[in-house]
């Protein structure tokens, strides 16, 4: 009876959820309280400050990464270890997480380099060691490969979204700009204080709160609108990858529902904040706490919402399995048409995050970015045949407008800066980049890959609709001027969809890139680049 009581549940993935998620946030917590109170160790003064930004990030993207892998093993329906099988997986992230908190011990201020060093390869070792545990208590090995053998081409996406969960936080910071929402905080706040007997000490026009000695201000990044945007970027793929067993439009009630828990979370988050200040320790409240309980609130409620629409009857039509792979032999790797679309954009994304990691100027770094993509290119070439860029009128004058009208939209540079524009080797990595590379990239993903498989074509007119909106909104995410790279997303869309001739868009973003590129050279405007 009691080995029974100790295995997993054995009804599929479902009932995997809530012990696999109550083990993620135990690590983070663990991880948190150790690593975020009373560790006496600067990173900055041991390492780049850009490298210890990327480590500061480690909970969020680890989060985005459990949640997408949480969603695929219900896709796939993964069957369920038996017996014992569990024990192995289980004491290999047990290992993982006590070689992840090794340098806990030995790293202090004044770590040198090779301290540091040892610190870094235990924390990466630690990390894979312990999410090689998590996948085994998923599932067996063996069953992982078959089921992800020839679905490389949907999951890809999918987790390289999750790892860069927190740069998509980033990009919704000025939605942080909501008085009323911050407002609504603030006041919940002061009521649920009131509500546990504290002695409230109230700046209402700063928004300022304290109890006991301990304040804070309720700003407007405590608002609670990036858990909003997170929750519900992350119900939309769920339904996308669920699409057919949920009962739509029922499901979308679940949109209002994780907006409502939401912000609930979020009011409940700055109230604990504030006892734990007031309470026990406001290091432990501003270190630990405060950094991570938004991620780690954000992951329960995600795990939450995937239970509430898997045990509601009614948001569930019949169990359908993931589309099964297509039928037939596999193509080769290189030659396959889709891992063309989605590798090279992988390689300018990965690189992107390593410059930025190893690099205080990442711009610096560009040639590696460039090189990155061409390699990349280089290698899915055979499978790249079917795309060919030809001199179209239509698509070079298209492209021509979209440049110019970058360039005219573009904000004057700071009065009394100075014009600089790296010369040399460097210069022709950007240019070339910039030009060539870079608009073949993204136009095979955003327009080759993600609008066309959303929308193939011959699609019904909602659906492309769709479709159009999705991959402009991403390519528009990935530019500080969001509103112009929309509206040439769209024209780039409407070129590759005029001929069905991806190649058209291809010669279109080239010259405005080019055009652009030309601007910032005879101006002397770096900031164009």
């Amino acid at each position: 009876m009691l080995i029974r009581a100790t295995r997993l549940p054995r009804h599929g993935p479902i009932g995997r959820v809530p012990l696999l998620c109550g083990l993620v946030l135990a690590d983070f917590i663990l991880a948190s309280l150790l690593y975020k109170h009373g560790f006496a160790f600067t990173c900055r003064d041991s390492a780049p400050a850009a490298l210890c930004e990327g480590l500061s990030r480690i909970v969020p993207r680890a989060s985005g990464m459990a949640l997408v892998i949480g969603l695929l093993a219900l896709a796939l329906r993964l069957p369920a270890r038996s017996g014992q099988g569990w024990r192995r997986p289980l004491a290999l992230h047990a290992a993982g997480v006590l070689v992840a908190l090794l340098p806990w011990g030995f790293l202090s201020e004044g770590a040198g380099p090779v301290a540091f060093g040892a610190a870094l390869l235990s924390w990466v070792g630690g990390a894979g060691l312990a999410a090689a545990g998590l996948l085994g208590l998923i599932a067996p090995a063996g069953v992982w490969r078959r089921a992800l053998h020839g679905r490389w081409a949907a999951i890809l996406p999918a987790l390289a979204l999750g790892a860069l969960l927190p740069e998509l936080s980033d990009l919704l910071q000025p939605l942080w700009r909501l008085e009323l929402l911050s407002g609504l905080t603030f006041d919940a706040v002061t009521a649920l204080l009131g509500g546990l007997g504290y002695d409230v000490l109230l700046f209402p026009h700063e928004r300022i709160i304290g109890i006991d000695g301990f304040v804070v201000e309720v700003g407007k990044r405590c608002s609670g609108i990036e858990g909003f945007a997170l929750i519900s970027v992350f119900l939309a793929i769920y339904m996308v990858i669920f699409r057919r067993e949920l009962r739509f439009p029922r499901v979308f009630w679940l949109f209002p529902l994780g907006l409502v828990v939401s912000f609930g979370f979020n009011i409940l988050r700055i109230a604990v904040l504030m006892v734990l200040g007031a309470e026990a320790s406001p290091d432990l409240a501003v270190g630990a706490f405060h950094s991570n309980a938004g991620w780690l609130s954000f992951v329960l409620l995600a795990c939450a919402m995937m239970l509430a629409a898997h045990a509601l009857p009614g948001l569930r039509r019949r169990a359908v399995p993931l589309a099964a792979p297509r039928r037939g032999a596999p193509l080769p790797f290189r030659q396959d048409p889709e891992v063309a679309q989605l590798l090279p954009f992988a390689a300018f994304m990965a690189s992107g995050l390593l410059v930025s990691a190893f690099f205080a100027e990442p711009a610096v770094a560009y040639p590696l970015r460039a090189l990155a993509m061409a390699v990349a290119l280089a290698f899915v070439w055979p499978g790249l045949r079917g795309h060919r860029i030809g001199l179209d009128p239509v698509a070079l004058a298209a492209g021509l407008a979209v440049g110019a009208a970058w360039i005219v939209t573009a904000a004057p540079p700071p009065e009394g800066a100075t014009p600089a524009l790296v010369g040399g080797a460097w210069l022709v990595f950007r240019l070339v980049g910039m030009a060539v590379l870079v608009p073949v990239v993204e136009e095979l993903f955003f327009r080759g890959y993600l609008l066309g498989r959303i929308a193939p074509p011959g699609a019904a007119p909602a659906r492309l609709w769709f479709g159009l909106a999705v991959s402009t909104a991403c390519f528009a995410a990935l530019h500080d001027r969001w509103i112009a790279a929309a509206l040439a997303g769209l024209v780039f869309a409407a070129l590759a969809r005029r001929r069905g001739a991806l190649g058209d868009a291809i010669l279109a973003h080239m010259a405005a890139n080019a055009l652009i590129a030309l601007a910032a050279l005879l101006l002397r405007r770096s900031e164009l680049l």
